[in-house]
C-alpha cells in the first residue's frame, strides 16, 4: 500500500510540475503583477480586469509568469502566436471592465469590455484538396482566409 501511495504522490507531483499557467499583464497592473487565468473548460482560459480608469489600456497574455512564451495582438486584431503588439483596449468609462478569454493551443481570443465583445479571433481549420486551411472570424460577422474576406453563403 505505501508503495502505490508512493507512486500516486510522484504521479501528481510530475503533474503539477508540468502544469501551465496562463496570465494577463498589463499598463493597468504597470507591467509588475499577473493576474491568473482560470480554466473554464478544455483549454480555455479566462481572466477579468476590473476598475479600470478612463483611458486607453494595453496587456499580453504570457505563460508561466514568463515572457519567454506570450501572446499579442497581430497588428491586425488577430491573436499572434508568440509575441506581437500589445492588445490595447480604449477605456471611456470609468470603473470599467475587461473580461478576456484565450484558447492557447489555437491560439484563439475574446475581449469584452463591460459585456461588449471589443475583439474576437475564432479559428475554423478545414480541408480543402487535402490542404489544410485556416478561416478567421471577426466580430463584425465577417469571415477572412489570410487577408481575404470569403462569403460562408
Amino acid at each position: 500500500m505505501k508503495k502505490i501511495l508512493t507512486i500516486i504522490t510522484m504521479v501528481l507531483m510530475t503533474i503539477s510540475l508540468n502544469a501551465q499557467v496562463y496570465s494577463v499583464i498589463g499598463s493597468f497592473s504597470g507591467w509588475n503583477e499577473d493576474i491568473d487565468m482560470t480554466e473554464i473548460d478544455d483549454n480555455t482560459y479566462y481572466a477579468s480586469v476590473e476598475n479600470l480608469a478612463v483611458g486607453s489600456h494595453e496587456f499580453k497574455i504570457r505563460q508561466d509568469h514568463d515572457w519567454s512564451y506570450n501572446w499579442g495582438d497581430d497588428g491586425t486584431g488577430n491573436v499572434t502566436t508568440a509575441n506581437g503588439n500589445n492588445f490595447v483596449v480604449d477605456v471611456t468609462e470609468e470603473g470599467s471592465t475587461i473580461e478576456i478569454q484565450f484558447k492557447p493551443t489555437v491560439p484563439e481570443i475574446k475581449i469584452e469590455l463591460n459585456n461588449e465583445i471589443v475583439t474576437q479571433t475564432i479559428y475554423y481549420n478545414f480541408i480543402s484538396k487535402g490542404k489544410a486551411a485556416e478561416v478567421i472570424s471577426k466580430p463584425n460577422g465577417r469571415k477572412y482566409f489570410g487577408n481575404m474576406e470569403i462569403s460562408t453563403t
